[in-house]
């Protein structure tokens, strides 16, 4: 069995999507047999092997679609915006598809939930065109929380059923910090639905506390948060890490989300 998982931004950052996405696929690597890969849109060439799992960088719709026909997928998963192409590609060769649902890409907020969720002004939903097609498409689709499921059911008349992150433990069972270790206030918030400008306040009023924001400057974070970051003398930015990593040292994580979290990976 050969698996393709369609799913947006995973060559720019690793957010809990992408790390869902990446653990299920070993899972069904390890335990099953099955040939995983993951892909996503990508405007130039890119292809790694991360955490076991191939990621390939597509184009386009022509792209995926010569990739698909080198590669032969038994079945198409999709999820964020990526599904969009993933499943135009999969219509064309009957291969089954599954929805992954891990945000509101296809139940998306009206005006005053953008407003109320803090969401950028240039925040650009799907097209309802697009969202149903997916939404119609789709053999099976699966949410990631019970509180997800009731919204897709009540945003957009669509059942799902409920299918819960799972982790790699290596990565995220924090060791006891090491004596010695600066106990440093942690949060991993990169935009303002994600509670960036209460994080970067809360820094500013509290100078002599030492502050993490942890992510890759220059990929996960834009150059103006990295900028306004630096600019506080008590925020480091430790760039890319596992969640043990940067869990491992902090006194306390801030999860000051300003949306409804699908599943609120980092707080569980």
């Amino acid at each position: 069995m050969k698996v393709f998982y369609a799913i947006s931004d995973a060559c720019r950052v690793l957010g809990g999507a992408e790390r869902a996405a990446s653990v299920l696929l070993r899972r069904l690597q390890d335990h099953y047999g099955f040939q995983c890969e993951m892909l996503s849109c990508h405007p130039v060439p890119y292809e790694e092997v991360r955490d076991g799992i191939r990621l390939r960088g597509f184009a386009d719709l022509e792209e995926l679609t010569s990739i698909a026909l080198a590669e032969k997928p038994d079945i198409v998963i999709g999820s964020l915006g990526d599904a969009v192409m993933a499943f135009q590609m999969a219509s064309r060769f009957d291969i089954p598809r599954i929805l992954s649902v891990h945000g509101y890409e296809f139940s998306p907020p009206n005006e005053d939930e953008r407003r109320e969720w803090s969401m950028h002004p240039g925040f650009t939903p799907l097209n309802q065109k697009d969202i149903d097609f997916v939404l119609s498409s789709a053999n099976h689709i699966y949410s990631c929380s019970a509180y997800l499921q009731n919204f897709l059911r009540d945003r957009a008349g669509v059942e799902s059923d409920v299918l819960g992150n799972d982790w790699d433990n290596a990565s995220v069972l924090i060791e006891k910090a090491k004596r010695g270790d600066t106990p440093v206030i942690t949060a991993v918030c990169a935009s303002a639905h994600k509670g960036i400008e209460i994080f970067l306040e809360l820094a500013r009023r509290f100078p002599d506390e030492p502050f993490q924001l942890a992510g890759t400057p220059g990929s996960d974070f834009p150059p103006k948060l990295v900028e306004d970051a630096i600019a506080c003398k008590n925020i480091e930015l430790p760039g890319h890490s596992q969640p043990r990593e940067f869990l491992s040292p902090s006194k306390l994580v801030l999860i000051p989300s300003q949306w409804p979290e699908p599943f609120g990976r980092l707080a569980v």
